[in-house]
């Protein structure tokens, strides 16, 4: 007997009036296929044998005497069913004429394909959301304490609300691509791939179990793509609206197995605490709105209701005994873990609090004055001027001349049109979005990280003494973290413009940046650092063009000329200004001291270039540990490196954390590593006792030099290892 093309497999369980109208639709769809349809009645009470008897003779019935649950009864139906290729399809889901024809062609046509999605509609015509391009992890339940779910279960069910909030998702289902997963309610499936990982995961009752097979299928090598071309209409809910309550444990216990399955060790534990949170929140919303409302007091009662009984249960259920027993770690040492962070998050936050009140800013005020300056036209290199315009202002500021890039005085310009004090309040805001933004990019970027590397990461973003002194004086240095961590997201994520964008904008606020444009070309980068060269090209002209040559040629004097003073300066921590302390002498011994300092910088650029790769494949480490490196690179070779330049390493710290000598198990550079974020992050100076000011025991006090030194090694280590095939 031949073999049908599909065998169309439909779980029914008290849907009778859809299920007849999903079987109508199905001849229309076939388009000339051969296919066998088979009903899997989950124990339905509501006459749906009669009428499939009556109305559907042809179709195979297979009745279970209960709910077995989605994905137990189609695997039920698979292993019944004879099709070369499988149509999971709902009860409420109503193929367009032609779409079965046209989705089994394209899956014929390329045998790499494990399954494919069609286009779902709403029964109004709109698009139904149905196909996504990653797999959630736990930390995206974050989200669901905020209602962020409900929020977009009701903008899916209101079209008129598509066009304004849903703009991105539309455009995104109106092309085929490769997904990462997509709901079941219709899903082609190759036979072959379906038995491969072994169908569907029983253990899961509803909901969660087509991500799962999703997740599996991506993992035994196949894909899975969204075909808009074909299309259905899916009625939504059909079956779940019947046993709300029931419908909302079971999504919450689904939704635990699937992080416990796929996240093992953490996930389950983090997604129980989150359903735990989030199920408190609703119950107290749902007992505040029955309090107010008389109209649907009852209705908010059982919801309260619903979720308190969904949140008791969730609190018993521990996951399923062997993977528990593989799995699990002690919830004490989570609870220690966020006792950790929230002793640093309430230090962080007293210190923030602190510097608002009590921090004059001084490298804010600097930046204020001289952006005042330039607002008035005046020149920022005429100390009888600036003199008047500090008499004007009356504020503390850092003393020295106009020693940024002259287009960095233009960006200024926003913050002087507010008064001194709330403009100092504002850039200390944008300085705590700028950390957050970077330490979100670093989180979203690979795999997603367990709770013990998250606490890591903010333990030491939280405790780094840099970017405590980068935020007291007011520095720069947290907005150029975010830049860089911008631009190396960029490079991942293929945006070459924003990459450049944002590279390009951190030479116009620090020089020494400049650096990062021959590493792109280096590592292969070539079109990026050529626009990276454009974009800051265009600011040098529109620089010129406001602000005149004469400005750019005393800016650049006063770089060729930096006063003697910075060469030894303490604050300093550059090798160039360590060499200098040591031999502690001027004349022959200066000259000597840069004559080791040329030597030095001549050493890293050939060490450096000769580890860096000159191609990255898409997607590679190598390319975290390569911008890791040039970010140490630019503050070895900087002849001024203070310790507030030191906040940019945060970007290569956090990337060394969530997935580098840590990950390999290597004891020698994970020690390695605790000593840099311990060099590099604890608050100590010997700045107050002059003998260490110079000579021998100057190298006492370069400690965070080291530290920068021993970042270095690690990533030079990652990067070979990167390079080396899997053993």
């Amino acid at each position: 007997m031949n073999r049908p093309d599909v065998s169309i497999i439909i779980v029914s369980w008290n849907t009778k009036a859809h299920l007849a109208q999903c079987l109508s639709a199905i001849a229309p769809a076939a388009g000339g296929v051969t296919v066998e349809v088979i009903v899997v009645d989950n124990g339905s009470s509501d006459g749906t044998q009669t009428m499939l008897a009556q109305q559907f003779p042809h179709v195979r019935l297979i009745q279970n005497q209960e709910n077995l649950g989605f994905g137990r009864a189609n695997n039920i139906g698979a292993r019944e069913s004879r099709g070369r290729t499988l149509l999971l399809l709902n009860s409420d889901c109503d193929l367009a004429p032609g779409a079965l024809k046209t989705m089994i062609d394209a899956l014929e046509q390329d045998p790499a394909l494990g399954g494919l999605f069609c286009r779902l509609l709403n029964p109004d015509g709109s698009l139904q959301p149905s196909v996504h391009r990653s797999f959630p992890s736990p930390w995206s339940l974050l989200g669901d304490l905020c209602f962020l779910p409900s929020l977009r279960y009701a903008v899916y069910r209101r079209p008129t609300l598509h066009r304004w909030l849903l703009r991105s998702t539309i455009r995104t289902h109106q092309y085929a691509q490769d997904v990462a997963w997509g709901g079941g309610a219709c899903m082609l499936i190759r036979r072959t791939a379906f038995e491969a990982v072994g169908g569907f995961d029983e253990r899961f009752f509803l909901y969660c179990e087509d991500m799962d097979l999703c997740k599996r299928l991506r993992d035994a090598g196949y894909r899975l793509r969204y075909l808009p071309e074909s299309s259905a209409v899916h009625h939504w809910g059909a079956s779940t609206v019947q046993t709300p309550a029931a419908v909302l444990r079971e999504a919450y216990r689904s939704r635990g197995y699937y992080f416990e399955k796929h996240f093992p060790g953490w996930g389950g534990t983090v997604a129980r605490w989150m359903a735990v949170g989030e199920l408190g929140i609703r119950r107290a919303v749902f007992t505040l709105l029955a309090l107010v409302s008389t109209q649907h007091r009852q209705a908010y009662r059982d919801r309260a209701w619903a979720s308190a009984a969904c949140m008791q249960d969730i609190r018993r259920f521990q996951g399923h005994p062997a993977e528990r027993q593989a799995h699990s770690r002690p919830d004490s040492l989570y609870l220690f873990l966020i006792l950790v962070v929230l002793l640093s998050l309430f230090r962080y936050f007293h210190d923030v609090l602190k510097y608002l009140v009590e921090s004059p800013f001084i490298d804010f005020a600097h930046y204020y004055t001289y952006a005042t300056l330039v607002s008035l036209g005046q020149d920022p290199f005429d100390p009888t001027v600036v003199a008047r315009v500090d008499d004007l202002l009356q504020i503390r500021r850092a003393g020295a001349a106009a020693n940024y890039p002259p287009l960095f005085y233009l960006f200024m310009q926003p913050w002087v049109w507010l008064p001194f004090r709330p403009a100092t309040i504002l850039w200390f805001t944008v300085n705590q979005l700028c950390l957050l933004g970077a330490l979100v990019l670093c989180f979203r970027h690979g795999p997603p990280p367990s709770p013990v590397r998250v606490g890591a990461v903010l333990f030491v973003a939280l405790n780094y003494q840099p970017l405590m002194e980068s935020l007291a004086l007011g520095q720069t240095n947290v907005v150029l973290l975010f830049l860089v961590t911008l631009a190396w997201w960029g490079l991942h994520e293929g945006h070459p413009w924003l990459a450049a964008g944002a590279a390009a904008a951190t030479v116009h606020m620090k020089p020494q940046y400049g650096l990062l444009l021959p590493l792109l070309w280096w590592i292969g980068e070539r079109r990026v650092a050529a626009r990276a060269l454009l974009v800051a090209g265009l600011g040098l002209g529109a620089s010129l063009v406001m602000l005149g040559p004469t400005h750019h040629l005393q800016y650049l004097r006063y770089v060729l000329s930096m006063p003697d003073y910075l060469v030894t300066w303490t604050a300093n921590l550059s090798p160039r200004a360590t060499l200098h302390r040591l031999l502690d002498a001027p004349g022959q011994s200066r000259l000597l001291a840069d004559g080791l300092t040329l030597a030095f910088d001549g050493g890293i650029l050939a060490l450096f270039a000769r580890a860096l790769p000159r191609t990255i494949p898409a997607g590679s480490s190598a390319l975290d540990w390569s911008w890791g490196l040039g970010l140490a690179a630019m503050l070895l070779l900087s002849p001024l490196t203070e310790e507030h330049h030191l906040v940019v390493l945060l970007l290569p710290l956090a990337l060394l954390i969530l997935g580098g000598p840590v990950n390999l198990m290597r004891p020698s550079d994970s020690i390695l590593l605790v000593g840099a974020i311990l060099l590099l992050g604890s608050r100590y100076s010997l700045e107050q006792f002059p003998m260490f000011h110079q000579g021998w025991l100057s190298l006492l006090a370069t400690g965070k030099l080291l530290g920068v030194m021993a970042v270095a090694w690690i990533l030079l280590r990652c990067l070979r290892d990167s390079g080396r095939p899997p053993s």
